[in-house]
């Protein structure tokens, strides 16, 4: 992970784990991006 990644991103991801991709959209689309 770079220096710059936000903490803040990865502990969504993690608790976006197991739910609705739909939740999460704009998570969903920087992961998409990555």
């Amino acid at each position: 992970m770079p220096a710059d990644f936000p903490n803040s991103v990865a502990v969504d991801y993690a608790d976006g784990e197991g739910e609705d991709p739909g939740d999460y959209p704009s998570l969903q689309h920087k992961l998409e991006k990555a």
